[in-house]
């Protein structure tokens, strides 16, 4: 038996209804209908998707690790964004998100200010870790300090930022007293 060949018509059609495929099931009848050479084009096309997908999966996740560790370069030498204590790591994370880390165990903590919370968070530390209530709140004080040093450079850039437009403001006013 002599395989069939398709017509280019036929094979733009085919193309039409692959790429319109969607995950209703309607929308995938057509496949139900084709010969076997039809079959054959329909599985390289699956496989070309398949494989385009792959690929495209693989790229994005080079380019994030790419840009990640741009960003956590740039950054960290901004901020201090890992402290390691005793046998501890901790990372200060976005927000108010800090993580502690021994190896064995990481938890994500996040950082309340007021005495009370702190010692809920520095028990709660010391309880996940198996460590004394003293090392816990040495743990939350480090990670306060990474906050600080964040939000310090952030205050100045703030700071910078508000002096600049004082100094435009009193530029403009001076040149509208000037043209009176």
């Amino acid at each position: 038996m002599k395989k069939q060949e398709i017509t280019v018509e036929r094979k733009q059609e085919i193309d039409k209804l692959f790429y319109a495929e969607t995950n209703d099931p309607e929308s995938e009848e057509w496949r139900n209908y084709l010969i076997p050479s039809e079959q054959e084009y329909v599985n390289t096309l699956d496989d070309s998707y398949s494989k385009g997908f792959e690929n495209l999966a693989k790229a994005i996740q080079e380019a994030v690790k790419r840009n990640e560790t741009r960003y956590s370069d740039s950054i960290s030498t901004i901020f201090p964004t890992e402290t390691e204590i005793k046998d501890f790591i901790v990372t200060r994370n976005i927000g108010q998100i800090f993580t502690v880390s021994n190896g064995n165990l990481t938890k994500d903590y996040e950082l309340l200010r007021g005495s009370e919370k702190e010692m809920e968070i520095a028990t709660q530390i010391a309880e996940d870790f198996n460590i004394t209530l003293e090392e816990g709140a040495e743990i939350f004080e480090e990670a306060a300090n990474q906050n600080a040093v964040e939000s310090e450079v952030g205050r100045k850039e703030d700071k910078n930022h508000q002096n600049i437009e004082n100094k435009i403001s009193l530029e403009t006013e001076k040149e509208e007293v000037i043209d009176l």
